[in-house]
């Protein structure tokens, strides 16, 4: 789909985003490889092209620096999905690079700075997240008839091998935090996940500091659950992170995580609390559903953290798919998130700026063809999810629909 809105710069604002330079994503079961999620995705890469350098330093890799470093522009189609969304795109949130003056830039420019690492084994998963597709999630794939997603078993043995030497030869900044995400599907639920982290953590240098962190739905079962702490009990010494993908509460998260046990979630975010070498980030991915409630959401789980004496974190993400996007939503729901951010100010919560870019976003995209998306995305899910009582739970989606001006 071609891009129908061009980025405005200002002269002192720069557009180089950390996540192309210091990323790697690789997604198995699509065979891609990329930088970020939110990038549009590059699938069935040729064997013959995975070799040492492709991950840092492939053409379309130093395209997309080039684009950056010395174009100051968001390289498209690539990053479509931020171009779209600024000046409140997610690139304000998750870049982390500060002003770099042009011997920076040069020194950027086909280097490895890679320090976070995430890869999806497989799509297996449990759960059919309303903003999710066949492609993430093995559930999803099986409600509408799809194939469930598998590399081919050279391409996978090949881009394992290539990434093992990758490890075994990288030059490790010992300044910096590595990071190795685990992703899905539900990583819990992939019977190679810890063997697959084994053979990582071999070959990463004991002195480089690291974490690793599972995406997950927390809506694992016991027996499987256990499985995954043995492997953390057994490595004390080792970080772990959970992000737990929750985006709203009780009935209401069971429906946008649809196929999600509430009570199931709770025990294993307690049981999570149990380990001093784990720590459980709340990574909500905040859509229209999700919105008016997020005042509660926040104050719920403070409330959770503080009486186990825990951390509250936020990961900071949002759905951009126009049928669920925040910006789908009428401009005068922009106040629903105002008693969420004054919250977050007041107890000195790291999640309001997320939250304002949220807010300045809601309404700019209410149009009658995302209304009409919208439309008949609620139609599919009252249709095959006929259990959830979708417009009682979420009753501002019909204002939305109407392109109505009443109040919630």
């Amino acid at each position: 789909m071609p891009l129908t809105k061009k980025m405005k710069m200002k002269p002192s604002e720069q557009f180089v985003c950390s996540k192309l330079f210091r990323d790697l994503i690789i997604k198995f079961p699509n065979e891609g490889i990329k930088n970020c999620c939110k990038t549009i995705d590059i699938n069935n890469i040729p064997v013959e092209d995975i070799t040492l350098d492709f991950f840092s330093n492939n053409p379309r890799y130093l395209t997309n620096q080039k684009t950056m470093l010395f174009g100051n522009q968001l390289p498209n189609p690539t990053c479509e999905t931020c171009i779209q969304a600024e000046p409140h795109s997610l690139f304000r949130s998750w870049n982390r690079f500060g002003w770099l003056d042009d011997n920076q830039k040069q020194k950027l420019y086909g280097a490895d700075n890679i320090t976070t690492f995430e890869f999806m084994l497989s799509s297996a998963c449990d759960l059919k997240c309303v903003y999710c597709s066949p492609k993430d999630s093995s559930a999803w794939a099986k409600e509408i008839g799809e194939p469930v997603r598998k590399p081919r078993p050279e391409w996978k043995e090949h881009v394992k091998k290539v990434l093992f030497t990758y490890f075994e030869n990288k030059k490790w900044n010992t300044q910096e935090m590595h990071w190795f995400y685990f992703t899905g599907g539900e990583p819990t639920y992939n019977l190679e996940m810890v063997n697959f982290i084994e053979d990582i953590m071999s070959r990463v240098p004991y002195t480089i500091e690291k974490v690793v962190i599972l995406n997950s739905n927390l809506n694992t079962r016991p027996v499987v659950l256990e499985r995954f702490l043995r492997y953390v009990k057994n490595n004390p010494t080792t970080n772990f992170g959970i992000n737990a993908s929750l985006d709203s509460l009780e009935e209401r998260c069971e429906a946008i995580r649809y196929g999600l046990n509430w009570k199931r979630a709770m025990v294993n975010l307690h049981r999570y609390f149990e380990f001093n070498n784990v720590q459980v980030f709340l990574s909500p991915t905040v859509n229209m559903l999700s919105v008016p409630d997020m005042l509660e959401y926040i104050t719920y789980f403070k409330e959770i953290y503080d009486s186990n004496n825990k951390l509250l974190h936020f990961n900071e993400n949002m759905v951009a798919e126009p049928k669920l996007s925040p910006t789908s939503m009428l401009p005068e729901h922009k106040t629903m998130l105002d008693s969420a951010i004054k919250y977050c100010k007041q107890h000195n919560i790291d999640y309001h700026n997320h939250l304002v870019h949220i807010r300045k976003l809601i309404g700019t995209d209410n149009t009658p063809d995302t209304r009409t998306k919208v439309k008949e995305h609620l139609e599919y899910l009252e249709f095959h999810r006929p259990n959830t009582k979708w417009r009682q739970l979420f009753p501002h989606i019909e204002n939305i629909i109407n392109g109505s001006t009443q109040t919630c």
